[in-house]
C-alpha cells in the first residue's frame, strides 16, 4: 500500500464470495469472513480513491476447484446429497463457474476499462441471485 500512495496509483482486487451477501447454510464463519473481506473492500475503497487507488472484490458462487470437492465431501457426509449436476442445477445458467470465468473479470477490474470502479462487490454467480 505504500508504493501504490507513493506513485499515486494501484488496483488491489478481493476475493469475497456470495456466502457473504446471502446466508449460507452450515458456512457461519465462512459467510462472516467473506462478509468481512466485502466491508474491507468498501473502506479501502473510500479512505484511498484520492491516492489514486482502486479496491474491488469478486463475489463468486461455486467455482470448479478443488475446494468444490471438499463443500461435495462434506454435504454428502451430513446425509445431503451433492454432486456437480445438483450444484450445476442451482445456477439459471445451468452451470457452475470456472476458474477461467473469475480470471477474466479479474483482468477486467484491474485494467483502465473499469478506472472508474472502485468500491464494488462484483457478483458472479450464474444468475442465482439474480
Amino acid at each position: 500500500l505504500p508504493h501504490m500512495i507513493e506513485q499515486k496509483a494501484g488496483n488491489i482486487l478481493n476475493i469475497g464470495s456470495v456466502s457473504g451477501i446471502r446466508a449460507t447454510t452450515y458456512a457461519d464463519a465462512y459467510s462472516a469472513s467473506k462478509a468481512a473481506v466485502h466491508m474491507l473492500t468498501r473502506s479501502l475503497a473510500k479512505g484511498y480513491a484520492r491516492d489514486g487507488i482502486r479496491v474491488n472484490c469478486i463475489c463468486p458462487a461455486h467455482i470448479d476447484t478443488r475446494i468444490m470437492d471438499t463443500t461435495i465431501d462434506f454435504f454428502n457426509s451430513i446425509g445431503v446429497k451433492s454432486d456437480r449436476a445438483k450444484i450445476d442445477s442451482l445456477y439459471p445458467l445451468g452451470r457452475r463457474g470456472m476458474p477461467e470465468d473469475v480470471a477474466s473479470l479479474a483482468v477486467f477490474l484491474v485494467s483502465e476499462q473499469s478506472s472508474w470502479m472502485t468500491g464494488s462487490l462484483i457478483v458472479l454467480d450464474g444468475g442465482a441471485t439474480a
